[in-house]
C-alpha cells in the first residue's frame, strides 16, 4: 500500500515509471483544473458543506478508480486528487495524523476501508496548500473485503479528505467480474 504523498514525493520502484500512473495522475489534475475544479463525468466534484466559512470549502477533491493489470490477480488503483479553489494558499485542519481515507460499499454496506486497522499519530496538523497546487494520495486494492474475500458485483468507491470538516468526492461505481 502506498502512503500519503505528494506527487513530488518518491513512488515505489514498480510503479515509479510506469506511464499508465502518469496517465492517471494526469488525468486526475486535469479534471481538477478543468470547469469546476473537478466536475468532470466520472470524477468527483466540489464539495460544499457546512463547517467552511462561505459557500464552498478551501479546497477541492476529485476520486479516480483504475483498474491495474498485474497478472491473474485484480488490483484497484485508487487516486484522491485535492487542490486550492482560491487565489490564496489554502489552510486544512486534520485532528491526527491520518489526511485521507477509501471506502468500498457494496449494498450499502462497507466491506472494506483503507484505514482499517492502520495507526495515526494523534496531533492536530495544518496542511497548506498554496494555489494550483494539487496533491495525490493514492491506494491499491486487492478486489477483497476486510475478510479477504474476493469482491463481484457492483461497489461504489468514497474518497475522503479526512480534514476537519471532511471533504468527501463523489463516489465512483466500479462493477467487479
Amino acid at each position: 500500500m502506498w502512503r500519503n504523498h505528494t506527487v513530488r514525493a518518491r513512488r515505489p520502484a514498480a510503479l515509479r515509471w510506469d506511464w499508465r500512473l502518469l496517465f492517471i495522475l494526469g488525468g486526475v489534475g486535469a479534471l481538477m483544473t478543468g470547469a469546476g475544479m473537478g466536475a468532470g463525468k466520472g470524477a468527483g466534484e466540489t464539495v460544499t458543506g457546512p463547517g467552511w466559512p462561505g459557500t464552498a470549502p478551501p479546497v477541492a477533491v476529485a476520486l479516480s478508480v483504475e483498474p491495474l493489470a498485474t497478472g491473474d490477480e485484480p488490483r484497484y488503483l485508487f487516486v484522491l486528487g485535492a487542490m486550492a479553489t482560491g487565489e490564496e494558499t489554502a489552510v486544512v485542519t486534520f485532528r491526527n495524523g491520518q489526511t485521507y481515507d477509501f471506502v468500498v460499499v457494496q449494498d450499502g454496506e462497507e466491506i472494506w476501508r483503507w484505514s482499517q486497522g492502520r495507526v495515526f499519530h494523534q496531533a492536530i496538523q495544518q496542511r497548506r496548500w498554496p494555489p494550483g497546487e494539487l496533491v495525490i494520495f493514492t491506494a491499491v486494492w486487492d478486489g477483497r473485503d476486510a475478510a479477504g474475500r474476493p469482491v463481484t458485483g457492483t461497489v461504489e468507491v468514497h474518497g475522503t479528505l479526512t480534514s476537519d470538516p471532511p471533504l468527501a468526492a463523489e463516489a465512483v461505481t466500479l462493477r467487479l467480474p
